[in-house]
């Protein structure tokens, strides 16, 4: 008896350390892009690297507070097959954690020395909410004041939420006292549960000088408070009406709650990619209007996460040693892949390049018994493979 009650409190031991070790998330891809995340101890990410439409990486530096304090941008020179240390960025924070500097520094091409280019300050009420965002511009020789043009005020409910901001432009800013203009204005909604369902903009017509339609992005939410469908649209017909742009819709696994789960965070003011994750994120499938205006699938990201705060994924995960083994080939009816990331999206296209079927994952069989017989390419991830319908 006590035999089995030891195991049986090993095991509870096992099970509680499972449960509780931390997962990351560090790659997002697609078959024509990725993003890999590279996490410190601190659970902050320290490295990103971008490889959608330029080749980027990104480092970030910590303070002993956990505080961002400088970020070092560089670009990918495929001519010259190496980095080129392109930007930094400085940060500086108040006494009570807000961020309260930011400062560009970009490399000058004539020169290669890097000059001071603009300057972001931060101001908070009592609560530490942003209030003000002001936004200067360095010019010439003079690189110790910075001349105003733009500046953003925010407002808030009861509940902290942000309800609108004022975009205004410095009317005189080559030359003469600052004069601020209004040219864009936001307007945020929420739910009863305090969830962001809407955030609107208007923007100065040109012609009337009224306020009209700018941009507008939808959140809809599932039952456990994932966020699974943003939708984007933008002010057509002079701005008298919404027109839908493009949308992402987002999956996760119930199973497997985001508390136990660390994604990046943006230093930035940005429209919120990881916020309101409830549950283990696994894919984001993006949609756009082509030049018809007609919706199309852009693009479906998979999730992969690490225990280490590390990507260890140099190549696609695909079986024997990077091949794409389709099975059986010549096809009749439907195949299977032998792949190792089974949410891994599939790409069926003609010998045109026109796509012809898509799969959201690569589990069990994948019927193609609709098409004609034929040649076709299948694409997975960075990998091709010829498959013949019969």
């Amino acid at each position: 008896m006590k035999t089995k009650e030891l195991l049986l409190a090993l095991c509870l031991i096992c099970a509680s350390t499972a449960f509780s070790q931390k997962m990351y998330l560090t790659r997002a891809y697609s078959p024509f892009t990725e993003v890999k995340y590279t996490y410190g101890s601190h659970d902050k990410v320290i490295e990103t690297d971008d490889q959608s439409s330029y080749h980027l990486k990104c480092k970030y530096t910590y303070n002993d507070l956990n505080q961002c304090i400088r970020e070092d941008d560089y670009q990918w020179m495929d001519d010259d097959q190496e980095w080129l240390y392109a930007a930094y960025i400085l940060y500086t924070h108040d006494e009570k954690g807000n961020l309260a500097t930011r400062i560009n520094y970009n490399l000058d091409p004539s020169t290669r020395e890097f000059v001071k280019s603009g300057l972001m300050t931060y101001e908070y009420d009592v609560n530490n909410h942003l209030v003000t965002e002001n936004t200067g511009i360095f010019f010439g020789e003079d690189k110790e004041s910075a001349t105003p043009y733009m500046r953003r005020t925010f407002t808030y409910d009861k509940n902290g939420n942000m309800r609108t901001v004022l975009y205004e432009d410095n009317e005189n800013m080559f030359g003469g006292d600052t004069e601020w203009i209004e040219s864009i204005k936001g307007v945020y909604q929420y739910d009863d549960l305090g969830k962001l369902v809407a955030d609107s903009s208007f923007t100065v017509s040109y012609e009337t000088n009224d306020w009209v339609f700018n941009e507008k992005n939808l959140y809809v939410y599932d039952k456990n408070g994932n966020v699974t469908l943003h939708e984007y649209y933008h002010g057509v017909d002079n701005g008298t009406r919404w027109s839908i742009s493009s949308f992402e819709e987002y999956e996760y696994d119930p199973s497997k709650l985001a508390a136990e789960y660390i994604y990046p965070v943006s230093y930035e003011s940005g429209w919120p990619k990881f916020d309101n994750i409830v549950n283990e994120r696994i894919k984001e499938i993006s949609h756009q209007k082509d030049d018809n205006g007609i919706m199309q699938l852009y693009d479906t990201y998979a999730y992969e996460y690490s225990s280490t705060g590390t990507s260890s994924i140099e190549t696609p995960q695909i079986s024997d040693s990077g091949k794409l083994l389709i099975y059986p080939n010549p096809v009749k009816e439907s195949f299977t892949l032998n792949l190792e990331d089974k949410y891994m999206p599939v790409y069926v296209y003609d010998t045109e390049g026109h796509l012809k079927v898509m799969f959201s994952n690569a589990e069990g069989t994948l019927d193609v018994s609709g098409l004609p017989t034929g040649i076709y390419f299948v694409k997975c991830g960075k990998h091709t493979a010829k498959l013949v319908k019969e």
